[in-house]
């Protein structure tokens, strides 16, 4: 069972017992400059806020993932995405604010009013090239099940999941990223 129902709009009031850790991909277009892989536009900055009222809908917020394990586990990126080929790295927030869940491919996606970053770990590039390869795979099988006739929109897509093989990538690459973390933490 759910704490909360899938693309539930939960209001949180803003406050500092109210913050939690979030973890996200952004890409790294300049030495020390990242910005949104989806966007190319929003730029993450260490201690600055970056705010966007949560919107039904995909229609606002920032997503991000309530673990690092959820975050290398998610399924495919929107196919609109402008920096798919630039350097990747993975950020730490915290996160506070009216968020709402995206329960996709068995991730938990959220979608929050306003992050802080705390630190940024590169994502090494043949772990991104994994994550793509599995990302593309995803997406040709929901592309497969549309013309099927499968309902994407109705449980098809909770389907897409990562084969035993790809499992244990995601698990060797979180491994991996958890000591990066660390040896930055000091």
């Amino acid at each position: 069972m759910r704490d909360h129902p899938r693309n539930a709009f939960i209001p949180r009031p803003i406050g500092r017992d109210e913050a939690e850790t979030y973890f996200k991909f952004v890409a790294e277009v300049e030495r020390g400059t990242f910005v949104s892989i989806f966007d190319g536009r929003t730029e993450y900055r260490i201690a600055e806020t970056v705010s966007s009222e949560v919107r039904p809908g995909h229609q606002g917020g920032v997503y991000v993932c309530d673990s690092l394990l959820n975050l290398l586990s998610m399924g495919p990126l929107p196919s609109s995405s402008l920096n798919i080929d630039a350097p990747w790295a993975v950020v730490r927030l915290v996160g506070w604010g009216a968020r709402m869940n995206y329960d996709s491919f068995g991730n938990s996606k959220i979608c929050i009013d306003n992050v802080i970053p705390v630190q940024f770990i590169p994502f090494p590039a043949s772990a991104k090239v994994r994550f793509l390869r599995r990302c593309r795979r995803m997406h040709a099988e929901a592309q497969r099940r549309r013309q099927g006739g499968v309902d994407m929109r109705r449980g098809g897509r909770l389907a897409l999941e990562p084969t035993p093989e790809e499992t244990q990538e995601i698990h060797r690459d979180w491994r991996r990223m958890l000591v990066a973390m660390e040896a930055a933490d000091g």
